[in-house]
């Protein structure tokens, strides 16, 4: 079923969140996953480590795309911008 990605189908997550998201994807890259979604989570600026970045993870269509910003507000714009068919697999 396709769907037009809102705010509200973003789920805020934490960084320990975030890896097991992406170790089940890589385990299951070549297999059928019953999960996904639009993610976003804080992770310390690895240059500066008093700042943060915001990391989007969108596995929307399966294929867990991951992306860094400065700014949530930016995370968003990205995550909710097509980027092919979506599909709800949650």
């Amino acid at each position: 079923m396709n769907y037009s990605a809102k705010p509200n189908n973003i789920r805020e997550i934490t960084a320990a969140e975030a890896e097991k998201i992406l170790e089940t994807y890589r385990r299951w890259i070549n297999g059928e996953k019953t999960w996904g979604g639009l993610f976003l989570y804080q992770s310390p600026d690895k240059k500066h480590p008093r700042k943060i970045r915001w990391v989007a993870i969108d596995d929307s269509d399966g294929h867990c795309y991951v992306r860094e910003f400065k700014k949530k507000e930016d995370a968003i714009k990205w995550l909710l911008k097509p980027s092919g068919p979506k599909y709800i697999r949650m």
